[in-house]
């Protein structure tokens, strides 16, 4: 994803970061991820 313009009061112009997005299939036999395990 391309980080966003913002304003920041003044010239020049700030920017947000860039980051990146991950896709994760998980099938029925794989292992669950240990991150939201607490969250079930």
């Amino acid at each position: 994803m391309i980080g966003k313009a913002k304003r920041t009061g003044a010239y020049p112009m700030g920017k947000t970061a860039s980051w990146k997005k991950a896709v994760v299939k998980l099938s029925a036999d794989s292992k669950t991820i240990e991150l939201f395990e607490g969250m079930v």
